[in-house]
């Protein structure tokens, strides 16, 4: 009787055991399909671009810039963006968004919004959402790895202070011009970057149009 009941008790052992074995496979199981969740969440796509050239003969510079998408809302609810309008003695005309090298260690938000500034004088400006980047070559005495961050960004005063031209174009005329988003969108001289202006076009619908 009492080997029958130790039998009973070590088989009771037994399937303890086991259920424990069982239950401590599936947590660790769940641990790690929540971790892989979480690494897939924090780790973005990654884009690969091939140069545009493989040759050694110059040498080659990373150039980073950041500038803004700044737009302002009307009276009439209308959405202006501000393009800056740049005229050269010979007549060429340029419009361009508010852009510039990042310079030192300065973040790519504080970048953007000094180039602003002294692009065209405002200064009193919200960056509300990053939109993303365009990565390019420049074929000068060397090859400029060039890459321009975009913020857009919301005017909140009129007033402007701290403009400071660029020493390298003088004798250009330079304009702030705010006009409505399409009209502009589609005057942009260089950054004609449909996927970043229908993301931005999503954003103003999500935090300005709500």
């Amino acid at each position: 009787m009492a080997g029958h009941t130790g039998l009973e008790s070590k088989m009771r052992q037994k399937r303890q055991y086991k259920k424990v074995e069982e239950e401590s496979r599936y947590w660790y199981t769940l641990i790690l399909k929540l971790i892989r969740v979480n690494m897939e969440e924090k780790v973005l796509p990654k884009t690969i671009r091939i140069g545009a050239s493989s040759s050694l003969d110059k040498k080659r510079r990373v150039n980073t810039s950041a500038g803004c998408y700044l737009v302002r809302k009307t009276d009439n609810n209308d959405i202006e963006l501000l393009v800056i309008k740049k005229s050269w003695p010979d007549g060429n005309t340029r419009y361009v968004l508010p852009k510039g090298h990042k310079e030192g260690e300065e973040a790519l938000e504080e970048a953007a919004v000094r180039e602003v500034m002294e692009e065209s004088g405002y200064k009193d400006i919200t960056l509300l959402r990053y939109l993303g980047s365009s990565t390019y070559e420049i074929d000068w005495d060397e090859i400029q790895m060039k890459t321009d961050h975009y913020f857009l960004a919301l005017l909140n005063s009129d007033k402007e202070e701290g403009k400071q031209p660029e020493t390298y174009e003088d004798g250009v005329i330079v304009e702030n011009q705010w006009i409505d988003l399409d009209s502009a969108l589609g005057l942009l001289t260089f950054e004609n970057n449909p996927e970043i202006h229908d993301l931005l076009k999503q954003y103003i619908n999500q935090d300005m149009l709500k």
